[in-house]
C-alpha cells in the first residue's frame, strides 16, 4: 500500500514539475520579447534608439508603415519610458470630430473692409 502512495506522489511531482517547467519557459519567452537590449545611435544632431521588430509587433505597429505613430517620452529616475501616443491616423481623428457638415466654397465670405490698396 505504501509503495502505491509513493508512486502516486512521484507521478504528482512529475506533473507539477512539467507545469512549473512550462510556466518558466513561457515567462522566459515573454521576457525575450519584452526585454531586449538596443544601442543609442547618432542621427543628425540627435540620438536615436532602434526598436526591435518583436517589440513593434507586441505594440501592434506595422514595421513597414510608421506614418502617424508617435510616442510620449518620460524619464523616471534612470529609466526612459516611451508610451504609444495615438492609435488612429490624423484623418481618422478629424473624421470622428466631423458632424457631416460641408463647407461650400462658392458662398461669399465677408473679409471685412478693405485695408490698404486692395481692390474688392
Amino acid at each position: 500500500m505504501r509503495d502505491f502512495k509513493v508512486k502516486e506522489f512521484i507521478i504528482l511531482l512529475d506533473k507539477t514539475y512539467i507545469q512549473v517547467y512550462t510556466l518558466i519557459e513561457s515567462i522566459k519567452n515573454y521576457l525575450e520579447v519584452v526585454i531586449m537590449n538596443t544601442n543609442l545611435s547618432k542621427w543628425g544632431n540627435s540620438a536615436a534608439i532602434r526598436i526591435p521588430k518583436a517589440i513593434l509587433e507586441e505594440l501592434n505597429i506595422d514595421s513597414s508603415n510608421f506614418e502617424n505613430i508617435s510616442f510620449n517620452i518620460d524619464v523616471e529616475g534612470n529609466k526612459l519610458i516611451l508610451k504609444k501616443k495615438q492609435e488612429k491616423t490624423k484623418f481618422e481623428l478629424l473624421a470622428e470630430k466631423s458632424k457631416g457638415e460641408k463647407v461650400n466654397p462658392k458662398t461669399d465670405i465677408d473679409w471685412g473692409i478693405p485695408i490698404g490698396k486692395e481692390v474688392w
